[in-house]
């Protein structure tokens, strides 16, 4: 039986009985009756009291979490999840809120439990299930982490999932070409380096062993080390949440590898923050040691989740593509040879690449032979026969998928002396995940891709006496054009819930994932339709090329300084990009010089301006 997990809490001002918040099953909170000890506990679900039927925000005092705001939306979708003990998939639209499901946390339906308890008390439940709250981007992490801490469920332990790009503290391996080989190749140096020197009392000079010289990483060396101190560091929190600044500053201060940390703390995480990919790509899953069954996922700003779940089931194959991944593996070979390391492995991985090799090189040519028959910068659609035969051909049937995920995973074997690189595994990896979703019962899955191929148009080689041109290229695409290949596989979960402001129409979006959500939850716009006027005031282009034309600039800042002399409130006006912005500030403070159109927009309106935030794209 499912239970969800709330913290103990002694209420204020009473002395003669202790108020609670411990576990309580999903059959209790449906009852409303707790049976612990032989005594039966009542418990008070407080939902939000509205004092305006038509507010679209309310207050409500909390004696326990103090005063939270609840809308009628975020309510009930609290109340179907606790309610309701079965799998369930929920969809929210929330025009209301401009970051949909973030704003949830701060709004959390309170659940107070009245019991006599020992002070002091904190339950928490083994076999409650792990949210998974995914984003699109590491920065909307910050967003719901800062939402998180102002709700009574801030104590719930959790941790954030992200990138060595984004967490690594060692400068000179975040400053490499491939920041996850270099993590790899130092923690292995590391690791020999420590064995040499418990094994012999000197180290012989003339050693040149793999590894001795470095480069080395002693962030990660000790990895119960990593777990301690990252523990401590929940402890240290007070079980707070932490952003992933705070995460990489804690590593930094005790000189423990922040990814290594975070990795550790999920073993013991309730809630769990990491983008879209590491929920949906299933290297990702296996690499983060996420596990879908029975635990609830939740998909914020999921506007865009159908091309996500295509692009998870869909691989290119380019001809570029193919030889820059030879040429890696022949260094990689070479270097292999070279290397000390011991037993079949070496052989078996060598053997491997050398038949990948072969097989990829028939399949470049069978490429560029098809690419040849195309007219001049166009593409066609292949028959799906005649690409499944050629893959059958090259050793990449149906039958022969389990094959190449075993070599797959003796590729990433962590124990081997010799890493192969990450860039190679991939490569290999996507093909033949999208193979295993293109053979998907049988051959019947087969109608859900789109072949194409498609012909690029060449480049030009710069040199000291002329340019050279180099041939047309051409690129093979399995493009899988069902969204719901990749998320019915999601389909073990406890609940799923894919929440965003712009999921309408309904419809069209159940049809494409290929499920029934049992709960569809769509907020009543904050907007009335008698206060809104939508309409085209120029059919003046606003391209990027048109944007440098001053006098488009002028024009523009004349209408908005028009509307907002005439409209009493506020006005909300959106740019395409930061940049823009940027550009016609600048104008705007200078022109024209007698009395610029800020000044005049000053003299009307209070200007807030939307600055972005460090490291965020300043063009979308």
């Amino acid at each position: 039986m499912c239970r969800l997990s709330i913290r103990t809490i002694q209420k204020p001002g009473r002395n003669d009985e202790t108020y609670h918040r411990r576990s309580l099953s999903w059959r209790e909170l449906s009852s409303g009756v707790s049976h612990r000890n032989g005594k039966d506990c009542r418990f008070i679900m407080r939902t939000s009291r509205l004092a305006d039927p038509d507010a679209s925000f309310v207050k409500t005092l909390d004696a326990l979490t103090g005063e939270t705001r609840v809308t009628r939306q975020t309510t009930h979708m609290m109340q179907q999840l606790i309610l309701n003990s079965p799998k369930r998939k929920i969809v929210i639209r929330n025009p209301e809120e401009t970051r949909a499901i973030s704003d949830i946390c701060s709004h959390c339906v309170s659940i107070n439990v009245e019991q006599n308890l020992d002070d002091q008390n904190e339950v928490y439940l083994e076999n409650t299930p792990v949210i998974y709250y995914a984003t699109r981007t590491h920065s909307q992490i910050k967003q719901v982490v800062t939402q998180l801490k102002q709700t009574a469920y801030a104590g719930v332990p959790m941790t954030i999932l992200s990138s060595r790009r984004q967490t690594c503290i060692n400068d000179e391996a975040l400053n490499s070409e491939n920041v996850d080989d270099e993590c790899l190749i130092r923690q292995q140096n590391t690791i020999l380096k420590k064995e040499r020197e418990q094994n012999m009392t000197t180290l012989d000079s003339s050693c040149t062993q793999k590894g001795e010289k470095g480069p080395f990483c002693n962030y990660a060396e000790d990895k119960y080390l990593v777990s301690s101190m990252y523990h401590q560091f929940r402890d240290i929190q007070n079980c707070v949440p932490f952003d992933i600044e705070e995460l990489v500053e804690y590593g930094k201060s005790c000189e423990v590898c922040p990814y290594y940390g975070a990795k550790e703390l999920h073993q013991s995480a309730k809630i769990v923050f990491c983008p879209y990919q590491y929920i949906l790509y299933p290297w990702f899953q296996s690499a983060m040691g996420i596990k879908i069954p029975g635990n609830i996922i939740v998909f914020d700003e999921a506007h865009n989740i159908e091309d996500i779940c295509r692009d998870v089931a869909s691989v290119s194959i380019h001809e570029d593509g193919i030889h820059k991944w030879q040429r890696q593996v022949d260094e990689f070979r070479e270097k292999l040879k070279k290397s000390y390391e011991k037993g079949k492995r070496k052989e078996v991985v060598d053997r491997i690449l050398g038949e990948y090799w072969i097989s990829f090189t028939k399949l470049k040519k069978w490429i560029q032979d098809q690419g040849l028959r195309l007219p001049i910068l166009t593409y066609t659609q292949l028959s799906e026969a005649e690409v499944v035969t050629k893959f059958e051909e090259i050793g990449f049937g149906e039958k022969t998928l389990d094959t190449h995920f075993a070599y797959i995973k003796i590729f990433k074997d962590n124990d081997a002396e010799v890493k192969v690189p990450s860039e190679i595994i991939s490569f290999v990896e996507r093909i033949v995940y999208t193979l295993r979703s293109y053979y998907v019962n049988g051959k019947d899955g087969i109608p859900d891709y789109g072949t194409v191929l498609i012909k690029h148009e060449p480049k030009f080689t710069p040199s000291k006496t002329k340019r050279t041109k180099v041939a047309f290229t051409y690129e093979l695409k399995l493009v899988c054009m069902n969204p719901g290949k990749t998320f019915k596989k999601l389909a073990p979960a406890h609940t799923i819930i894919v929440a965003s402001g712009t999921l309408s129409p309904i419809e069209s979006f159940k049809s494409e994932l290929g499920v029934s959500f049992q709960h569809i939850l769509s907020a009543r716009h904050v907007i009335g339709r008698d206060q809104i006027w939508g309409g085209i005031l120029t059919e003046k282009s606003f391209q990027k090329k048109e944007r440098d034309d001053e006098w488009l600039q002028d024009w523009l800042g004349s209408v908005i300084l028009s509307i907002c002399d005439i409209v009493p409130s506020g006005v909300l006006v959106f740019l395409p990009s930061y940049g823009y912005l940027r550009q016609l500030l600048y104008r705007w403070e200078l022109f024209p010089t007698e009395d610029t159109l800020m000044a005049k927009l000053r003299r009307i309106k209070q200007v807030f301006i939307e600055e972005t935030e460090m490291g965020e794209s300043m063009d979308f």
